[in-house]
């Protein structure tokens, strides 16, 4: 599934990031890329990507899945600035999902302060995707700032009409359902001469 690939694209690189920072001696953009990272893509943004999933028996399991995975490695990233908070929420998340992984199960370890550092995996990079979905968000961010602009509710269910041609109307077409939960939209119409709303 794209945003569970995405997600896992861009824990990579906030790994990848951490380490380098901290290889650098430089622990506050270490923690600056970790809470970023926590709060802007995990909670922000995937955490409402996989709501719909969540609700559906059949798919949840994955999301869950790639969720536990990408808590684990964060509180593990977040631990070395916040180990009180991280290693109180570490009981629940063993408790929660004992077994974590997507390749192959991660080592498992009671207290949080002795599991592994986490390492980057370059093959879950995938910077296609990443640019794919932060161009998605760029439309969600528009249609919220429309719905603000114009004082409609954000439960109003509305239909959109976007003038999009090439990559950008095929990415939003392979998108479609995704958009139309996170913008909150009734339906969702897409062409390069699609004529302005009323």
């Amino acid at each position: 599934v794209d945003e569970d690939r995405w997600i896992l694209s861009r824990l990579s690189q906030a790994v990848a990031t951490v380490h380098g920072h901290l290889e650098a001696y430089n622990p506050a953009a270490a923690l600056s890329t970790a809470r970023d990272f926590f709060w802007s893509e995990l909670c922000d943004w995937y955490l409402e990507f996989i709501k719909p999933r969540l609700r559906d028996t059949v798919r949840a399991a994955l999301a869950r899945q790639v969720l536990a995975m990408t808590i684990d490695q964060v509180l593990r990233l977040l631990h070395p600035f916040v180990p009180y908070i991280t290693e109180a929420l570490w009981e629940p998340l063993n408790a929660q999902a004992p077994v974590r992984g997507i390749d192959a199960p991660l080592p498992a370890s009671e207290l949080l302060i002795q599991a592994a550092w986490p390492t980057a995996h370059p093959a879950w990079r995938d910077t296609a995707l990443e640019a794919h979905m932060t161009f998605l968000q760029e439309v969600v961010r528009a249609i919220s700032d429309l719905r603000s602009q114009y004082t409609i509710s954000p439960h109003a269910r509305v239909p959109a009409r976007l003038r999009a041609a090439g990559e950008a109307a095929a990415t939003l077409r392979a998108w479609t359902d995704l958009l139309t939960t996170m913008a909150g939209l009734e339906s969702v119409e897409i062409a390069p001469d699609m004529p302005r709303s009323p």
